[in-house]
């Protein structure tokens, strides 16, 4: 029997794939897999005898695959693929099927999340049935509802906002990774009946606005909203302009709850209790406190990955049993995608997961080779190691480094821009993050028991706060934020197949004591080594004549392409030219909005056809609809 060493990333991967076929191509996975079965076994019934010595064949090295993906592996992967898939049409079909844009309804629905406040509206989250939508109330009609209250809303359904152009925002899956599938936009609101006692809900609500103000009292606005957003996750109270100078430095990380704020959690609680109460009796707190906080912070991706591989790592050493990393990675995904597998689109999700992978396989190979950088001498080598500052530097380093190679593609592909300075400034924030974040949850608990003593550690905490608003200040030098085109999903493969392969074979060479596998690929390697030097001219030839080709048809001219562009009301045109050049005209907006029609929709636009500058821009007349915009 064979036997899998990590059964849920086989199966994490096979869900993932079934889901995102659900989303993009809205069919049956199982359409595909039929002639891929088909010509498999048709394969098996042709195959001819074996055949004479040859490098590059097929049949040679499909062996080594089969050695990886056995029968097993593969019937898992296949199984929970159709699995996923099939949940996800279910699931977009019921999304569709739930009411049609704009039409007037009647729905009882219960409160399910706190009031918020906007410009002229007041939203509440909602529930009916199985789904979650915004209510939104005008201010002047507005009633005060509380968690599990049960109203009746008379309105208007409107569905999420389709893409208006190519490569824009999908409001749709946006909604949909949140388990909201519209906003019932309220004329009349009747309220039926109050929550009965204390829910749990309730109780957390509670919880959150008690620590709240408390953080409002102890410190000034703009110290309380980052405090908010670095213990909460809560960014609604940080201006606009401090929350682009964290976005320009690389440092919104920070202010979505994730896993390094769990690691100083565990460090702050370990730090406190581990000798008053002893190691089991402190894990048995911090898992309570993980699920606590967990709730507190509205369950987000980000937290519940790093909540999820906490707890289980403290449950294991409770068990003492060993924990496999990789194993409870991908269950952890699972677990989230099994409860709404819309969050694979989550940005926090993908960030928070492809940088713990990144720090779980570049982190080795980063420390060893900046060993090897730094130990040409033994009298060097030991000079380091008596170097206390060079160490601890390495130890913030090392881990930035491994995460940032990995997510840097997904900020570009999202993002579109990269800030020169943000390797700075991760090591800077990373060095008083960690003593800001500690201090401020014991300066909240601190608050509930003695508030004198909270505002002797608020002074120390202010600080600290203010120093993390002046490293943001990295965004104002120069050069700090630059923009790229969006890179396409092909290239993003490409860049992970490599690193990854690179990454892999390094690790393989660097391994004294290789297993039969490695040894295998080590001669595979050697062999073409052997056979390019042998051909060393032919494939040169090839190369160049291949680089002369690409950049030829590259710079070949293109037809002409006029893109009308949706940017509300106005108008606005991109046009590229035969010769590679653009042309904008017009750049839309309204004089009745604060919208920033070039910032969050023509700008976007421009990157994703592959453009980072304008050749030429004309405005046909200043009217406010076609120039009130700023790229």
């Amino acid at each position: 029997m064979i036997h899998i060493k990590r059964p849920f990333l086989v199966v994490v991967i096979g869900y993932i794939t079934g889901i995102l076929w659900g989303l993009y191509f809205k069919k049956s996975i199982i359409l595909f897999y039929i002639p891929i079965i088909a010509i498999c076994l048709f394969y098996q019934v042709m195959k001819k005898k074996k055949s004479s010595f040859k490098l590059f064949s097929m049949r040679r090295y499909f062996r080594y695959f089969k050695l990886i993906f056995s029968i097993k592996i593969i019937s898992i992967f296949i199984i929970s693929s159709i699995i996923s898939n099939f949940i996800v049409l279910v699931l977009n079909q019921k999304y569709e099927n739930i009411s049609k844009d704009e039409e007037e309804i009647q729905k009882v629905v219960v409160v399910v999340g706190r009031k918020e406040e906007k410009q002229y509206k007041v939203s509440y989250q909602v529930k009916w049935d199985d789904f979650y939508a915004y209510l939104y109330m005008d201010k002047k009609k507005v009633i005060e509802l509380d968690i599990g209250d049960k109203v009746e809303v008379r309105g208007t359904f409107q569905k999420p906002k389709i893409v208006r152009n190519e490569g824009g925002f999908d409001q749709t899956l946006f909604y949909r990774s949140k388990k909201i599938c519209g906003v019932l936009q309220a004329e009349e609101v009747q309220l039926l009946s109050h929550a009965n006692g204390r829910t749990i809900e309730k109780l957390i609500q509670e919880i959150v606005v008690q620590i709240e103000n408390k953080i409002d009292i102890l410190l000034n606005k703009e110290q309380s909203a980052l405090l908010r957003g670095l213990l909460l996750g809560d960014t609604s109270q940080i201006e606009e302009e401090q929350q682009k100078a964290f976005r320009i430095s690389n440092l919104t990380h920070i202010l979505a709850v994730s896993g390094m704020h769990i690691v100083y959690i565990v460090i702050g609680i370990n730090g406190i209790l581990l000798r008053v109460l002893g190691k089991n009796k402190t894990r048995l707190i911090l898992i309570v406190f993980l699920l606590i906080y967990s709730a507190i912070t509205r369950f987000t991706p980000s937290v519940l990955r790093a909540v999820f591989m906490a707890i289980c790592l403290n449950i294991s050493k409770l068990l003492h049993r060993k924990n496999d990393t990789i194993n409870t990675l991908a269950f952890s995904l699972w677990l989230i995608l099994l409860d709404n597998p819309y969050s694979i689109m989550n940005i926090g999700l993908q960030l928070s997961y492809m940088g713990t992978i990144g720090i779980l396989f570049f982190h080795s190979i980063f420390q060893t080779l900046l060993q090897e950088k730094e130990t040409k001498s033994k009298q060097q080598k030991k000079k380091i190691q008596e170097n206390f500052i060079i160490e601890k530097f390495k130890e913030i380093l090392i881990p930035i480094l491994a995460a940032q190679i990995v997510i840097l593609p997904i900020s570009i592909f999202y993002f579109n821009s990269f800030g020169i300075y943000s390797i700075l400034a991760n090591i800077l924030i990373s060095i008083f993050v960690g003593p800001v974040i500690i201090l401020g949850f014991i300066m909240v608990t601190v608050s509930f028991l003695f508030f004198p003593l909270a505002k002797m550690l608020a002074v120390f905490l202010q600080f600290g706060l203010n120093i993390i608003i002046g490293i943001s200040g990295i965004s104002q030098l120069p050069f700090a934020n630059i923009y790229f085109p969006t890179p396409s999903v092909g290239l993003l493969i490409i860049y992970y197949v490599v690193i990854f392969a690179i990454g892999e074979l390094y690790l393989i060479y660097q391994n004294d004591f290789p297993n039969g596998t490695q040894i295998r690929i080590k001669n595979i390697i050697a062999m073409i080594k052997i056979h390019i030097r042998e051909h060393f001219k032919k494939y040169r030839n090839i190369s160049i004549v291949l680089v002369i080709f690409w950049v030829l048809f590259s710079n070949l001219p293109q037809k002409l392409e006029i893109h009308f562009v949706d940017v509300g009301q106005g108008d606005s045109t991109f046009i590229e030219t035969p010769l590679h050049h653009t042309i904008l005209i017009d750049g839309g907006g309204s004089e009745f909005s604060n919208f920033d029609v070039g910032k969050n929709t023509l700008l976007p636009y421009i990157l994703d056809k592959g453009y980072n500058k304008i050749d030429y821009v004309f405005i046909s007349h200043f009217d406010q609809d076609h120039v009130r915009s700023d790229c």
